[in-house]
């Protein structure tokens, strides 16, 4: 392992550990960029450990170890720019050794950073059926929630829940919805992740391929973004009409993907098979400057198509389709995902894509699509759209 300079706690907040030599660089503030940049690298790293089925379960900004980004000369002790590492696995759990409730740990991590449920877990729940729905059967959102806590001190440079007695926390947490003050002049993109990270409910909390994803497409706003929408970065800097969420439709399997919105739909690239829709990306407008989206679904396989739109003339505005049985296999049981799609702008249509039909029609609404979102694995198996009114 790289030689590291310090923890991330003693970077963000160097009053409290008057020992630190790393105080003149923690005395720089953190440019936008480089706070989304430390919250994406954490976010990969627990990716990683999520994939290969550990829990963390102690994630908190003294067990991430930082230094400069000394590899590029220019941006040496300059806005924050550092490179991460996790560490101390101590209190890690392998998920696919846990058979039942009671062989978690209650109580692990550090309050300021702990699930609510983590907390307190009533013995009588161990043993019950509920167990398997109950929030503790999701371990993997638990490290969820006390990421978002990091991401909170790298926007704020506070720590969670200053002032708060630390041993009375579970109350106002779980009963009173106690949340940590995210400050107006914290951008609005990334504050609107972390409220959905912090969901009392693990189950409505995003995994983090979902979370790397966001954090991504922030990290590109902010690349190729003016300053003004930069320090907005909120759906309605660029998306000035109400907008509405159609979908999903689809099966049930796959990870979730959510682009986010943009102000239009420049271009598609699409791969399909005979009875499948297996891979789509976007090229995506925002506010003049061109966004590329991740590949959803399958890339390797199947006949590759381009769909470009005479933009801002010609706009996507309505996706429609069939659900059905698909040709793709996990194991011996039969992928139910989207088997045809086509994609209509205001000009003409495209498609379809996939097969000719399938168990269930669906169709979206008629507007300007301005973003995708749904579940891509083998193929796409949910789609839904971000629609607004045409201008």
């Amino acid at each position: 392992m790289d030689l590291m300079k310090e923890d991330l706690y003693g970077f963000l907040h160097p009053d409290d550990d008057s020992d630190d030599d790393f105080n003149d660089v923690a005395a720089v503030p953190l440019s936008t960029l480089a706070a989304v940049d430390l919250m994406l690298q954490t976010a990969r790293g627990l990716r990683y450990l999520h994939s290969k089925s550990i829990v963390h379960r102690n994630v908190k900004s003294k067990n991430i170890l930082v230094k400069p980004f000394i590899d590029v000369l220019e941006l040496e002790y300059k806005e924050g720019y550092l490179t991460i590492k996790l560490t101390d696995f101590g209190t890690s759990m392998i998920k696919k050794s846990i058979t039942r409730r009671s062989h978690q740990t209650f109580n692990v991590g550090t309050r300021s950073w702990m699930a609510p449920e983590v907390f307190f877990i009533q013995e009588e729940w161990m043993y019950t059926d509920a167990a398997q729905s109950s929030p503790i059967a999701h371990p993997h959102k638990v490290d969820v929630w006390s990421f978002t806590m990091v991401c909170f001190e790298i926007l704020t440079r506070e720590v969670p829940f200053k002032g708060e007695l630390k041993t009375r926390l579970f109350h106002p947490i779980t009963v009173d919805g106690l949340r940590p003050v995210l400050l107006n002049e914290c951008p609005k993109r990334p504050v609107s992740l972390i409220q959905r990270c912090w969901e009392y409910d693990p189950r409505e909390r995003p995994d983090f391929t979902e979370i790397c994803n966001e954090l991504r497409y922030i990290k590109g706003l902010l690349l190729t973004g003016d300053k003004i929408q930069i320090q907005k970065l909120d759906v309605r800097s660029f998306v000035t009409e109400p907008t509405e969420v159609q979908g999903p439709w689809g099966g049930s399997g796959g990870f979730s993907f959510s682009d986010g919105l943009a102000t239009g739909i420049k271009r598609l690239k699409v791969r399909s098979e005979k009875g499948v829709f297996l891979c789509l990306q976007v090229e995506y407008d925002i506010c003049g400057q061109s966004f590329q989206s991740s590949l959803h679904g399958e890339a390797t396989f199947g006949r590759a198509e381009e769909i470009k739109f005479n933009y801002p003339g010609e706009y996507l505005q309505q996706i429609e389709g069939f659900v059905g049985m698909t040709p793709m296999r996990l194991g011996n049981r039969q992928v139910t995902g989207i088997s045809s799609i086509t994609f209509k702008s205001n000009i003409r249509s495209y498609g379809p894509y996939g097969g000719d039909g399938g168990e269930t029609a669906f169709k979206s609404g008629i507007g300007k699509i301005v973003g995708f979102w749904g579940k891509s694995g083998l193929g796409i198996d949910q789609i839904g759209v971000f629609i607004v009114n045409p201008t």
